[in-house]
């Protein structure tokens, strides 16, 4: 009888349970998932593979730090002077779009996606040698809701 109870309660518990999954960790990269507002929380270059980082999101001017690219649903984007305005500046829409399962279009150039959980977006670019004098480079943009 003891044993009927212990298989019981264990079957009650295991099934009972609900398994939780961490949303945070990833996120489908959708347009619908991209629609909204960001803003520019990290720009770094990597020259070439031997070299570091050079941050280069810490020169922009604090009135910069602040603005935002606002994706919009009809596959456009546009930035906005937002917060401290450097200058009355918000541009027109421009096209944006998800290629596949990891690029996206956007600034008029072909970004790879290197994560994005819905709320931190991480895209990089790789330089081609006609474009620059430093073939490799790696330019990675982080954008956050």
């Amino acid at each position: 009888m003891k044993q009927v109870f212990f298989a019981l309660l264990i079957i009650i518990l295991v099934t009972s349970c609900k398994k939780s999954s961490d949303s945070s960790l990833s996120c489908s990269l959708t347009e619908a998932n991209i629609i909204g507002n960001f803003r520019i929380t990290g720009l770094v270059r990597r020259l070439n593979p031997l070299s570091e980082n050079i941050d280069l999101f810490s020169s922009y001017p604090a009135c910069q730090k602040d603005d935002v690219i606002q994706f919009m649903a009809n596959g456009t984007y546009k930035y906005i002077d937002a917060g401290t305005r450097c200058s009355p500046y918000d541009s027109q829409p421009d096209p944006w779009s998800i290629i596949g399962a990891n690029q996206m279009h956007f600034d008029g150039e072909l970004f790879t996606v290197k994560s994005f959980d819905c709320n931190t977006l991480v895209i990089y670019k790789i330089d081609a040698p006609q474009i620059n004098t430093n073939p490799g480079a790696v330019t990675t943009l982080t954008l956050s809701k």
